[in-house]
Order: structure tokens, then sequence, then C-alpha cells
């Protein structure tokens, strides 16, 4: 559920690649209660681990142990009613976290990890458009020329994960910041959250399902990290842009569902233009995609809604919206954004999007409403979650309708 919540479980990870490190005292509790259940020969065959490893568990002789021994301890407690020592329990008890091949700890790790938060949003933004997880190593990392962006992700991480130790640098080559977070944190995010590692532009990852779905006070926080980054700029032919690449010369899914998002808060945006196709230095092609908001109107909502948190963007933004003379021209909205609004309401209210409440609330001919949503539907704007059934006792129940995940 992971993907659907944003909410990953000790029980999530890999459970022969991790380890962890409970207090003393449970781990001393959970042994003595085990050896009430059977004595340490049974217990060491039941549990396929040896005596040693069972005595160096209770007596904390190691930093840590491998979350698969801690598993089946918890596993023969519940089994024989001691709840107490569940894993949902356990989770929230951990001191420490790590990959198993002695990588960085996370400290006291905060299971349940909720990325369902402001400062989730933005961790996964930073790992989706401006820099990644490590295929080879599943280490994610983040770089960046603002030490300040670089800094407020290792507090998004410290707040949402738990106390981590970053391997952190200036490169003085390209005036970079650049940190790189435990391989733990990989494990949560690729495991847990479902994630895709390695190189963006070759394996096209997407948004995550609960930021599509999201708080929109979170979505905004989502943007304006996303705003933040060195792929998007203010720039002179009056126009904020942001630009993503990929392999295929296709626009890439992440780009076309952010521009989902931004236009659900009522903001504009033109059509994803391809701007340059490259050659990378592993050598394989890679094309460039540009989502731009343009219109006078649409960049003031912007700024109002989403803005940047960095001072040279804000300025940036300010003058561009100084520099307009006339009035703005107000564009008209289309039938089908009426109708996506209609729905958001609709949604709000925890009323059914049918064609009967849509017609009733837009004011129009139900015959013009369902030729409009079947046109929905064809443009991936709408999705079907309740066919029209037939009534036993005469008539129907009408069709329902939610908004798409990804508007295209």
């Amino acid at each position: 559920m992971s993907q659907k919540d944003g909410i990953v479980h000790l029980q999530d990870l890999p459970e022969n690649k991790v380890s962890i490190k409970l207090p003393n005292s449970i781990q001393k509790s959970m042994i003595d209660t085990a050896l009430k259940i059977s004595n340490i020969n049974e217990l060491s065959r039941i549990l396929s681990i040896s005596k040693t490893t069972v005595y160096d568990f209770r007596n904390s002789r190691q930093e840590s142990i491998i979350f698969s021994t801690v598993k089946k301890i918890s596993s023969l407690l519940v089994n024989n009613s001691h709840k107490e020592f569940s894993l949902e329990n356990l989770e929230t008890k951990i001191e420490l976290i790590r990959a198993k091949s002695n990588g960085n700890p996370v400290y006291y790790p905060k299971f349940p990890i909720n990325f369902n938060t402001k400062e989730g949003f933005e961790i996964i933004s930073s790992i989706l458009f401006d820099d990644g997880i490590a295929r080879s190593t599943l280490r994610p990392f983040y770089t960046n020329n603002e030490e300040s962006l670089v800094n407020r992700f290792v507090s998004n991480v410290n707040i949402v994960v738990g106390e981590i130790i970053p391997y952190k640098r200036l490169d003085k080559r390209t005036d970079t910041y650049q940190v790189e977070l435990p391989k733990i944190l990989g494990y949560i995010l690729v495991d847990g959250l479902d994630l895709i590692p390695g190189r963006k532009v070759l394996n096209n990852p997407s948004i995550s399902e609960f930021i599509l779905n999201g708080n929109e006070i979170f979505q905004k926080a989502f943007l304006q990290q996303t705003f933040d980054d060195e792929r998007s700029s203010v720039c002179y032919r009056k126009c904020i842009e942001f630009s993503q690449y990929r392999t295929e010369n296709k626009p890439p899914l992440r780009l076309i569902q952010l521009k989902g998002i931004i236009e659900r808060l009522g903001i504009r945006t033109n059509k994803i233009s391809f701007v340059e196709v490259r050659k990378t230095k592993k050598g394989y092609l890679s094309y460039g995609w540009i989502l731009t908001i343009t219109n006078q109107v649409d960049i003031k909502i912007f700024k109002e809604k989403i803005n940047f948190s960095l001072e040279r963007k804000k300025k940036k933004l300010e003058n561009l919206l100084n520099s307009y003379t006339s009035k703005p021209m107000v564009k008209r909205f289309t039938a089908t954004e009426e109708a996506l609004k209609i729905c958001e309401k609709l949604k709000s209210e925890n009323k059914s999007i049918t064609i009967y409440n849509v017609s009733k609330e837009s004011n129009k001919s139900r015959r013009y409403t369902a030729r409009l949503m079947i046109k929905m539907l064809k443009e991936n704007k709408l999705q079907i979650v309740k066919p029209k059934t037939m009534l036993r006792t005469g008539g129907s129940k009408p069709k329902e309708f939610k908004i798409a995940t990804m508007v295209v």
C-alpha cells in the first residue's frame, strides 16, 4: 500500500538485507520469553539460527542483528500469544536500522515512516526530478548549487525518516554541493515506496500515487521543491519553464503528471514541447521536453499558490510580473476544464460524480454533459468506477466516474 498511502512499515523492507537494533531490555525480554516456550536447543532448531546468535541477541553483543532473525523470533512469540512482540509494536521501538552490509545507520527511525507529509512530498520531488537513487549502490543522492536546498533535503529526511549521518561535500570543479545518504534509505524508498533506482532518462519513473491524489498543501510544497530545481527558470520570453529528459522521443511520464498537478490548482500550462536532442556521456541520445507557463494570469496564480523558496528566483518572478504594461488577458476555460472543476467540487463534497450531478451543477443538458464526459474518458481525464446497473425493482443506478490519477 506504500504507493497509495506513502507509509512504510518495517515489514516492507527486505528481511535479509536489513539489520536492526532494539533496546537491550526488549531483546532480553524476547529471548527470555521464547525460552519459556522452548529450551535453547529446540529454540535454535525452530528458528534455524545458532545458539550463539540467540544469546548474542539476548545480551545485545552486536550493534545490530539481521531483520530476518528478529522476524522469526517475533513470529514465534506472537503465535504463542505474546502479541506485544509483534513487528507492528517492535518497529516503533527500533534504536538503529542499517543495510546489512555495514552501511551507515538511521538512528531512531520513525516507523511507520510517513512520506504523506509536506516534508515527505519534498523528499520525493528531490529524488524524482533533481537527482535520484544510484542503481549499483541503492544510495540516494542529491546535488545542487544551492547549499540551502541540500540542507533542506537532509533536514526533511531527518524529520520524516530519522537521524542520519549523510556524506556531504562541495565539488569545486562544478561549484555544486553533493550529499549521499545511507543505503538503508535506498531500501526504504525502493522497497517501501516502489521508487525506481537508476537513471531517470532510461527508466522513465512516475510520480507516486499518494502524491497525485494528495493533500493540496502538500502538493504545493512538492511543486515548489520541483521548481526550485535548476531545471526550472523564469526566462526572458516571459514564461516559467521546466525541462526533463528521456531516451525515448516522448514526453517523460513524470512531466505529464506534473502538468496535471499544476492544472488542478487552476494554473494553465502549455502543451509539453520538444526542445532538443543531445548525446550523453554514456553514448545514448536524450530527448529534452519542456513544460511552460506563459499567460500573465497563470504566472500570477503560480506566484500566489506555488512560488519559489529561493530568493533569486522569487526576485526574477516578481520582476517578470512587474514587466507587464497591459492588463492581463484572461483565458476562457474550456468545457472540459469547467467540467473537471465541477467534478473536483463534487468529490470535495463527497458526492458521486455522475452525468446527472455534473449536468445539474453546470446547468447544461444531460445529453450535452454525457457527450462531454465520454470525451473526457477518451482523454484520460476521467475513469469509470461503477458502471450503470439495472435494478430489480425497475429503473437503473447511474454510472459513476472518478477523476483520473494522471491527467495528460
